[in-house]
């Protein structure tokens, strides 16, 4: 789980480890903060990488699912 405050547009992205994306979801507000919760069941076990882009900078980070 990752806590976050939007204070701008934030595109949020899951890609596997081999550049497929899994999942994408944008948020506008800060209404919209809070957590983020991934669906794990629909996710094998693996390492992905989430990336988290607002005003023209982003993050990655490693996430794993056993």
């Amino acid at each position: 789980m990752i806590h976050f405050v939007v204070q701008s547009k934030v595109l949020l992205e899951l890609w596997s480890i081999t550049g497929q994306p899994i999942q994408q979801q944008v948020l506008t507000t800060a209404s919209q903060s809070g957590n983020l919760s991934l669906d794990e069941a629909d996710l094998p076990t693996g390492t992905y990488l989430l990336r988290m882009s607002a005003g023209g900078e982003s993050v990655v980070q490693k996430v794993f699912e056993n």
